[in-house]
This record gives structure tokens, sequence and C-alpha cells, in this order.
């Protein structure tokens, strides 16, 4: 198989691959019969790994855009700043975070009506209510979370 710096791939009777968003946006192609994304080919074809990083950042953001010029070998922390510093990935906080167990209104009800030690409104009793641990409820009277 022949591998382009555009990320193009040929097989052996010369035959162009057609390769298939995965799902997530990298484009994916089949050789010999197994999954292989192509901007790791491309990579591994045409940029030296001299760090022996792991993960093949697109410069652009664009995952789509295979050319060697676009890609970059990185470490997961590179990779991750990178995301998050192009706008790709976002922390989300509150109910939208992807492990929110309260809803905002929750949460407003519990800075509003804490009491420390209340039998009613204090951390224990706010936690039974609402079902979750006094963790929980610890992290968002202190502003640690949510």
């Amino acid at each position: 198989y022949l591998v382009s710096n555009f990320g193009r791939v040929k097989s052996p009777s010369g035959k162009t691959l057609s390769g298939a968003d995965e799902g997530r946006g990298y484009i994916r192609v089949c050789i010999n019969y197994k999954i292989r994304r192509l901007h790791r080919l491309v990579a591994e074809a045409f940029i030296e790994n001299l760090e022996n990083k792991k993960e093949v950042n697109h410069i652009d953001g664009n995952k789509k855009n295979n050319s060697v010029s676009n890609l970059e070998w990185a470490t997961r922390k590179e990779n991750m700043a990178h995301a998050f510093k192009s706008g790709l990935c976002v922390n989300k906080s509150g109910q939208e975070a992807n492990k929110a167990i309260l809803t905002n209104e929750q949460v407003e009800y519990v800075r509003r009506n804490y009491i420390p030690r209340h039998y009613e409104f204090g951390q224990s009793a706010m936690a039974r209510k609402l079902g979750v641990h006094n963790s929980t409820l610890s992290l968002i009277c202190r502003g640690k979370t949510y």
C-alpha cells in the first residue's frame, strides 16, 4: 500500500482507497482487513517521531484534513491542551457536565438554603433530600463543583 503526503492511500493494484468517517470525524481505511486511521498512516509514513509520542494531532483541528503539513506527533496532554485552546473541547459545568447529578435549580436551592449543622437544611439532611452523597453537598457548599 502507498500513502501520500496528502492523505490518499493506494492498494497494490493501484486503486485509490475511499476512506470512511468512523463516526467521530476521523477518516479510516481498511488495509489487509485491518481498520486504520488515515491521519496515523500519514504521520507514520512522513513525520519523524523522535520523542516516541503516542498521538497524532490535527494542527488546524479539522479531522478530515490529513495532509502531512496539518499533522504533528503529540502526547495526550499536548493533544488535549490543543483541543481546549482551539475551542474543539470545552469544559462543561453545572447540569451540562457529563456526570452531573443535580440540576442547576437544585444546586441554587442548596446554596440559598444551606445552614451548617441544621436539622433540615444542614449538609446531611439536604443530601438525603436530594438523594446524593454528603460529599457532593460539601463540594457544592464550598464552591468546588457546579
